[in-house]
């Protein structure tokens, strides 16, 4: 008796089981986002001519770290490449944002650019379009 009443337990919670997205945590308040920046070798032998060997990313205010513009890539090396321009960042509670990327040669500021982020997702941006 007590396997069927499990049994019937287990068929209705199944019927009655929310199908909305995040609907077993209304509070989330743990998105990230991933992101990874890029460039190929025609924007690395630009920034090299001009004399910028490297640059320093800075992302939400969170310090990336520097990177060389000897390295490049032929193609978007995606989010699972090692040795690329990379990070996840915490989105909190919203489900997606804006990311704001600031690049920097020896300590000056050398430009801007928003990027879309989205919660569980990776983002590329090729910095040299």
């Amino acid at each position: 008796m007590h396997k069927l009443t499990l049994g019937i337990l287990v068929i209705c919670s199944g019927l009655i089981s929310c199908k909305k997205e995040g609907c077993t945590d209304f509070d989330a308040s743990n998105y990230e986002a991933g992101v990874v920046l890029w460039y190929n070798a025609k924007t690395s032998k630009s920034m090299q001519s001009i004399g910028i060997d490297e640059l320093t990313y800075v992302v939400n205010g969170i310090d990336f770290g520097k990177f060389p513009t000897t390295t490049f890539w032929p193609n978007n090396p995606g989010c699972s490449l090692s040795n690329t321009i990379s990070a996840s960042l915490e989105l909190g509670s919203e489900k997606s944002g804006i990311g704001k990327i600031d690049y920097y040669f020896k300590g000056n500021f050398q430009g801007t650019q928003d990027i879309s982020l989205n919660a569980n997702e990776c983002t590329s941006l090729d910095i040299g379009r």
